[in-house]
């Protein structure tokens, strides 16, 4: 957290300095920005500036601020106070630039794996998942998997409301795949889309906390990008982060540590995972055996 001070109004303001740090209604009224953003709906100065407001919780009305003339000469100290906080958003992003082109883009700054709305009110109570996804299913994980690519792929929005609905479930429901799509196209029908984006940047920072490097899972210290890898440097490996759950996944079922497929998606998310890691270091570890027997003949 940062603290700003704002001397004429006598006023201190304590100001997130990433999407991790907001409270839950801060957390999602940024995703929804985010989401205006990211599909040209705003310019990145109204994100900054709307963002300003929102971290603050201040009103903003962004069509009076677009009408000409309208920042009058006593209304310039406030703009250049907004602008000056504005600038501690840049700790919200990565900012690359394609050396080629010139490009910018801008990508945020996902450090956490809580979940800012665990608890969604919509004529009922229905439960999101829990931090770092504990409370979920590996079929559960997978089918999210395919509609955060699908979204990430084609931006529609059905498939924003099928990833909200597979983690969003009733108290003591368990999850079903029909069912929870059916619901995404009936009463998620009118979930906000700060709640939808919502879910679809906290499903991306957990990706990214997976992909960081070494992380502790149930006591046990890996490095879950071994499972993105193939033993076999010939094979065709996917451009797409993530789509190496959805392939490795068969070698559970064969492996009858958890039974069948269905009985894999039925079992929660990190042992899953656990074993997916054990599969494939074994797999490194006899190519590796392999490599250093032959290696040694041809001496």
């Amino acid at each position: 957290m940062m603290t700003i001070e704002i001397p004429e109004a006598n006023h201190f303001f304590y100001v997130a300095e990433n999407l991790g740090e907001c409270d839950g209604k801060q957390y999602l009224d940024i995703c929804k920005l985010l989401y205006w953003l990211n599909f040209g709906f705003i310019s990145e100065d109204d994100f900054k500036s709307m963002a300003v407001y929102t971290l603050l919780g201040l009103p903003y009305n962004i069509e009076k601020s677009k009408v000409e003339g309208f920042i009058s000469e006593d209304d310039l100290p406030k703009w250049e106070n907004v602008y000056k906080i504005s600038e501690i958003l840049a700790s919200f992003f990565d900012r690359k630039e394609d050396e080629k082109t010139g490009k910018v883009t801008m990508t945020v700054n996902q450090l956490f794996i809580h979940n800012h709305n665990p608890v969604y009110n919509l004529f009922k109570r229905y439960y999101g998942p829990e931090e770092g996804f504990s409370n979920v299913l590996f079929g559960q994980y997978l089918d999210g998997l395919e509609e955060f690519i699908d979204f990430t792929q084609s931006g529609e929005i059905q498939s924003l409301r099928n990833l909200f609905a597979i983690f969003y479930l009733a108290k003591g429901e368990i999850y079903n795949k029909r069912k929870s799509l059916k619901r995404a196209k009936g009463i998620f029908r009118f979930v906000d889309i700060r709640n939808l984006y919502g879910m679809f940047v906290f499903f991306n920072a957990f990706q990214n906390y997976m992909m960081s490097g070494e992380i502790s899972v149930m006591g046990q210290t890996i490095d879950l990008e071994i499972i993105f890898k193939d033993v076999d440097p010939k094979q065709k490996k996917s451009s797409i982060p993530g789509l190496g759950w959805i392939t490795t996944a068969q070698d559970i079922a064969e492996s009858g540590v958890f039974g069948a497929y269905e009985n894999v998606r039925n079992t929660e998310m990190w042992p899953v995972i656990l074993r997916l890691y054990d599969l494939k270091k074994r797999a490194f570890d006899e190519k590796e055996r392999e490599d250093s027997s032959n290696n040694k003949t041809q001496e």
